[in-house]
């Protein structure tokens, strides 16, 4: 006789059916544990290998896709398994931040605007274009150290939100990145 048994993942209380995990060089570590309907024993089978007991605590270090499989067993019947999947990704080391408004309006405060990178970004194979509502081109840089002071062709543009996209290579290999997104002019 087979009985079903409910079992649901949870993690730090909220329920999941994946997970994504991001390490930059260290381990983080999660505890998993399980609900059940009734009286039972968890078997948890991870990497290869079996657990018993009514949680798990797991040190992610590694990239990859795993899965957590957990069985309820009551009455030497084994429940449906439950399985839990746990992406582990490695943290990109290109760090920057690109600033969503800025104020051109003289009061020396937030008076330009422009990216602001920390990693192995290549700033001699760099280039930024700012565009209009309308796709018109209004600033252009290939130097990853310029920043626009809300200019164009040297009168100021109007309070918007205006587009940027950069494109740029990485250092020590051949890989390109491009970003895009939006600035919001305010005065």
């Amino acid at each position: 006789m087979r009985l079903l048994l409910y079992i649901a993942f949870l993690v730090s209380c909220t329920a999941f059916s994946q997970q994504t995990i991001e390490i930059c060089g260290d381990t983080k570590s999660f505890t998993y544990y399980t609900q059940s309907d009734i009286a039972s024993s968890i078997e948890w089978y991870i990497n290869g290998a079996y657990y018993y007991g009514e949680e798990i605590i797991v040190n992610w270090d590694e990239p990859g896709t795993y899965e957590i499989i957990a069985t309820a067993i009551a009455s030497d019947c084994p429940s449906i398994p439950q399985t839990y999947t746990v992406v582990v990704i490695e943290c990109d080391p290109l760090l920057y931040w690109v600033p969503n408004t800025f104020t051109p309006n003289g009061d020396e405060f937030n008076t330009t605007w422009g990216p602001v990178f920390n990693g192995p970004y290549d700033a001699a194979d760099f280039h930024l274009i700012v565009l209009n509502r309308w796709g018109n081109l209004i600033w252009e840089s290939w130097n990853a150290a310029a920043r626009w002071d809300g200019n164009y062709d040297g009168y100021p543009v109007h309070d918007g939100v205006y587009t940027w996209v950069i494109d740029f290579g990485l250092l020590d290999t051949d890989e390109r990145k491009k970003l895009q997104g939006h600035v919001t002019i305010l005065k």
